[in-house]
């Protein structure tokens, strides 16, 4: 026997988490013919079907500024529906990863490919490569401490890159830093953030080469 679940409960597990994502969705199922007004629930057979359906007419968005102007850019001709932030397609809640869109796209008309980041922890160096993934940028990270390797590192590194970011007040040894600006061709922007956490260090980075 097919198994139901509550309509209620599958447009809040696919992220249509207020009243009117979540009212927008329920029409868009009536409109398919995958339910009616009067259902309170859905045989989980039409499960794949519901998340095509959603998957084509919306876009979810929470109400920062930045997410709405990128769902702005992406939703193509679907609605744009406004969720709380767990939900949002840009951020998904996260700080972090909303301001590494901003800068994938503003990286993207800078004609910014490749970016170096010197400095940062483990955790932030883990955070952004996560982040990036769904990107068109790829960074490679240079650990600060380590001033024989990260210098061997500088020249090949400084050819490669359109950009190299230096991470300041993170781990970072002031030696190697100037080694990278000693080798930094006028092709390769060189930037400096001050900013420890991931978020504020992409702000910093998109307000200086924007």
């Amino acid at each position: 026997m097919a198994q139901d679940m509550p309509i209620s409960a599958l447009l809040a597990e696919e992220g249509f988490n207020t009243v009117a994502s979540s009212r927008a969705a329920r029409e868009a199922l009536v409109r398919h013919g995958l339910t009616n007004h009067r259902k309170k629930n859905i045989t989980v057979q039409k499960l794949s079907r519901v998340h095509e359906v959603f998957a084509g007419e919306f876009y979810r968005v929470c109400n920062d500024p930045w997410c709405q102007s990128i769902a702005d850019l992406e939703a193509g001709g679907r609605e744009i529906v406004a969720v709380a932030g767990d939900a949002c397609q840009v951020c998904g809640g996260k700080k972090s990863c909303r301001s590494l869109k901003v800068a994938a796209l503003v990286f993207e008309k800078q004609q910014i490919r490749r970016v170096v980041i010197l400095g940062g922890t483990k955790a932030g160096q883990r955070e952004i490569a996560v982040h990036a993934s769904s990107s068109n940028v790829e960074f490679r990270f240079v650990d600060g401490t380590k001033h024989g390797r990260a210098s061997q590192l500088a020249a090949p590194y400084s050819r490669w890159a359109d950009l190299i970011v230096v991470w300041a007040n993170t781990p970072i040894n002031h030696t190697v830093s100037r080694t990278y600006k000693g080798v930094c061709s006028e092709s390769t922007k060189l930037v400096y953030a001050t900013r420890t956490g991931v978020a504020g260090m992409f702000d910093e980075v998109v307000r200086q080469i924007a």
